[in-house]
């Protein structure tokens, strides 16, 4: 089964009313999800549930940078949806960063992506390169 076909597998969790409708931020983080793989076509994407009311998309590039995206309301419109961006979780190099659309958020993996393949032969860089330490 290739990417694609699985990201369209993925369904909502049932969980109570009260923390959200499921159906939103599935549709949300597969969007983003389809993008980065349209951009990044190595990166690993797993849509993880760890509890009612919460629900990310775990990403693995081959750099080695690991991230988890989650949709939430925007502080200004309860509405708009954007991602909330957690580059190496768990970590003492974790970072939040926020992106509006599906599209500036893949393209910051596809930034960082880019980065690290290109190395030292870009003796300017646009993306700070992130490295995940356990």
């Amino acid at each position: 089964m290739d990417s694609t076909q699985e990201l369209q597998a993925w369904h909502a969790p049932d969980w109570h009313p009260d923390h959200g409708d499921p159906e939103i931020e599935l549709g949300h983080l597969r969007s983003f999800a389809l993008k980065l793989l349209s951009a990044v076509p190595n990166a690993t994407v797993t849509l993880e549930t760890p509890e009612p009311g919460l629900m990310d998309v775990r990403i693995a590039l081959a750099c080695g940078t690991v991230a988890e995206v989650y949709s939430v309301s925007s502080s200004e419109d309860d509405r708009h949806r954007r991602f909330a961006i957690f580059l190496c979780p768990d970590t003492p190099s974790e970072s939040e960063i926020y992106a509006e659309t599906p599209e500036d958020a893949s393209n910051l993996f596809a930034l960082l992506s880019s980065s690290s393949r290109n190395g030292a032969a870009s003796e300017s860089r646009s993306v700070t390169e992130v490295h995940c330490d356990p």
